[in-house]
């Protein structure tokens, strides 16, 4: 599990590194939709929602706008060496950033807390016995981000 911060991590390169001060004891969640499953090259993207005031950049980024499946767009941020993605932002959640987990030093404690689209899921892949799992994107985004907090869990 994850602390409360703070967190450090970067790109592939090491030209990009950055610090999550707090994390407002925020968890890592896995996504298995195509739309991840393509842009990570893996079977899912694991992610951590943290707030960008709680987010030192140290290197310079570049930004690309996204068009999502949904008809929504995102910014990627990422490393303009390496080309690593570091976060993404939405203007639908200013303030907030979805970091790519993976890119962080502790990437052992990358336990994800929730599993979306897992209707969409590799076959391959078997989840965790007891995580909590969504077959879509719930609607109410509340619904399961309330759950990537561990005391949603007790």
């Amino acid at each position: 599990m994850l602390g409360n911060g703070p967190l450090e991590g970067g790109c592939a390169c090491g030209k990009v590194r950055y610090v999550v001060r707090r994390t407002g004891g925020m968890q890592p969640y896995a996504c298995h939709c195509r739309d991840c499953q393509t842009r990570s090259g893996s079977a899912a993207m694991v992610n951590l929602h943290i707030s960008l005031d709680q987010f030192e950049i140290r290197g310079e980024l570049i930004d690309a706008e996204v068009a999502k499946p949904n008809g929504s767009s995102v910014t990627q941020h990422a490393c303009p060496a390496c080309l690593t993605r570091i976060y993404s932002s939405s203007k639908s959640r200013p303030g907030t950033g979805i970091l790519r987990a993976g890119t962080l030093d502790a990437s052992d404690l990358l336990e994800p807390a929730v599993h979306l689209w897992t209707s969409r899921k590799q076959p391959w892949v078997t989840l965790p016995e007891g995580v909590r799992t969504f077959e879509t994107q719930p609607d109410n985004p509340l619904e399961w981000i309330g759950l990537l907090r561990p005391e949603a869990g007790s």
